[in-house]
């Protein structure tokens, strides 16, 4: 089935993106009965709510702040994109919404890990407290999977949302399936040379220690 494509012209500045949604990917998603329109209108939901949470990282003064420069050069990398918005309901549950940011059924990629960089941006109703940060940062890690991914991060509070929070997790550079598949059909497993019967003996030889041999030696 085609592809539905909504495209997202030049954010404030920044190339053309285009973020595709396949029909497949709205079935799975969506009751099978669900009316075509409705099914449209839940793609741009979905796809409002992850332009809104871009602008508000990049327009807001934040704690800890994105800038458009650290967001072109995340977009500028070559690879998959994996990107949604999760929802917190309370402090402790930050994790769990970065978890779900990736488990949207609508985008394909779900899966970080080997990504070359990741924005990951918490907008909160009130201060966030210090464990419940750090334990999101070390579960983004594990997802990512990778010590040489760089890693952005951002903090801004917004009273008005209208829950405790939002994780917005934006991750490219991310190796395809093809890309993967190519890397291990280039792999030659190696082979083990067959060691020769005279080979064997020099090796038990060896395995005497030099002491005992040496011994032999002098009674001979």
């Amino acid at each position: 089935m085609d592809p539905i494509r909504r495209k997202w012209v030049d954010l404030l500045g920044c190339q053309s993106t285009t973020l595709v949604m396949s029909n497949d990917s709205l079935l799975s998603a969506l009751d099978e009965t669900v009316g075509l329109l409705s099914a449209f209108r839940h793609c741009d939901t979905q796809m409002h709510r992850i332009v809104e949470a871009i602008i508000v990282m990049l327009t807001n003064t934040g704690y800890i702040n994105v800038d458009i420069n650290d967001f072109s050069h995340i977009l500028s990398l070559e690879g998959d994109t994996a990107l949604g918005v999760g929802i917190a309901e309370d402090d402790s549950s930050l994790s769990a919404a970065l978890k779900h940011a990736l488990e949207n059924p609508l985008v394909d990629k779900q899966n970080i890990i080997g990504a070359q960089g990741v924005i990951a941006q918490l907008t909160c109703r009130e201060e966030p407290s210090l464990a419940m940060y750090e334990e999101m940062l070390a579960t983004l890690q594990s997802l990512v999977d990778g010590p040489q991914t760089l890693i952005i991060t951002g903090v801004t509070l917004s009273p008005e949302l209208p829950h405790f929070g939002e994780v917005l997790v934006i991750a490219t550079g991310v190796p395809s399936k093809t890309q993967n598949f190519e890397q291990e059909k280039n792999v030659i497993p190696m082979k083990q040379a067959s060691v020769p019967a005279s080979s064997k003996k020099d090796a038990a030889y060896l395995d005497i220690p030099a002491f005992v041999r040496l011994q032999g030696r002098e009674l001979s």
